[in-house]
């Protein structure tokens, strides 16, 4: 039954994106439609959605003046700071601003954005992760009850994390200096 009406949901999501009721269908306000369907980045694509819909009220979509609109639409959609933001959230490139010089250059940049931040994270997980272990090794030889040959292992151990913090912490600072960040975390 779960099942069911996940396919159901599923399926209602993704002919919501394109529906069109049949009072909009009668209305006709094709280059409005094509216009919010461009601003909001849609691809032009979706107008024989709305055709495959309307058929079914007998109505006929105005194809030309619906592109019409969605173009103005991109046009407005498809900007430098768009496309900043959808490449630093590390999405993918909007195929709808294919051609749009500053759309690209801003999705190239934040592009680069979102890399440096992912790695910056990456680096200061695997600190995290190395001076968890440091601690957990250290609690272990300070709770005694340690064989000679367990304690000297965990003795090297100690030793190879303490220099791989360190090593971790300069590449760390070096990450952040060349890309003039700062630990937020």
């Amino acid at each position: 039954m779960g099942r069911l009406l996940l396919i159901t949901s599923l399926a209602v999501v993704l002919t919501g994106c394109a529906s069109i009721s049949e009072d909009q269908c009668v209305a006709g306000n094709w280059e409005a439609l094509g216009f919010k369907d461009g601003s909001n980045g849609a691809s032009a694509s979706r107008v024989s959605n709305y055709a495959d819909k309307c058929a079914e009220y007998s109505v006929s979509v105005n194809t030309p003046l619906y592109l019409k609109g969605h173009e103005q639409g991109v046009q407005r959609y498809c900007t430098g700071p768009r496309g900043f933001n959808t490449g630093e959230q590390g999405s993918s490139f909007n195929q709808v601003c294919s051609g749009f010089a500053d759309y690209e250059a801003g999705f190239e940049e934040g592009y680069v954005a979102y890399e440096i931040e992912q790695r910056h994270q990456k680096l200061h997980a695997n600190y995290d992760d190395a001076l968890a272990d440091y601690e957990d090794v250290k609690l272990r030889l300070n709770g005694g009850d340690l064989e000679v040959e367990e304690r000297k292992r965990l003795g090297r151990k100690l030793r190879r994390l303490e220099r791989e913090l360190e090593s971790l912490e300069y590449e760390f600072e070096r990450y952040e200096s060349a890309h003039d960040l700062t630990c937020n975390y």
